[in-house]
């Protein structure tokens, strides 16, 4: 193969900006998106039953498929659980290049507020208690794992209304555009206990 594939995952808690932006970022580029979320909507819009199941068995089906066949391909996620690591591993492995767009927003409230008024518009709903414990833990794993894991990664901040590029990390190092921002990134007290 001529060209190295290359795995977009873009990263964040939930509200934070990630499916508003990667669906002009991947039309823009001509990636496939494989979204879990765009997937369970299809199944609900068809009235079957246990949406959100098959939705997240298409997910895994149609990510596995782009892997084995080294597609240029992006997905999104929360960043708080394993699986994402499991993907990462298996993808480098194979010989792509990994590239993370992480976004952040000051604090879990933010996200809460984004989520619920994302839900008044007809988007989908997650508990307050789910969007606190990823905010935390999807920072920690981007600060503690990604930011080393990655080949390349964009760090943005997405508290005013727009993503703004903070940082980032390609062949020769890390750039930071926004020390401040960064440093609040890297500050935020993730060792929560609930």
């Amino acid at each position: 193969m001529d060209k190295q594939p290359v795995l977009t995952i873009v990263a964040g808690a939930n509200g934070s900006g990630k499916t508003t932006f990667a669906v002009p970022y991947t039309k823009q580029y001509g990636i496939q998106f494989i979204n879990a979320d765009a997937l369970t909507k299809q199944f609900e819009s068809r009235g079957e039953p246990n949406a959100m199941m098959k939705g997240g068995r298409a997910f895994f089906r149609l990510l596995d498929q782009a892997l084995t066949k080294l597609e240029d391909v992006c997905i999104e996620t929360t960043l708080s659980g394993t699986y994402t690591t499991k993907v990462v591993t298996r993808a480098q492995k194979s010989g792509y290049e990994v590239q993370m767009i992480y976004i952040f927003l000051d604090n879990a409230q933010m996200c809460v507020d984004r989520v619920t008024l994302r839900v008044k518009k007809g988007g989908h709903h997650v508990p307050i208690d789910d969007i606190t414990r990823r905010y935390y833990r999807s920072i920690a794993n981007f600060r503690d794992n990604f930011i080393k894991v990655a080949d390349v990664w964009f760090l943005y901040y997405n508290g005013l209304e727009r993503h703004t590029l903070i940082a980032q990390k390609g062949a020769n190092g890390i750039d930071i555009i926004d020390a401040a921002k960064y440093d609040y990134l890297q500050n935020i007290e993730t060792d929560v206990s609930n």
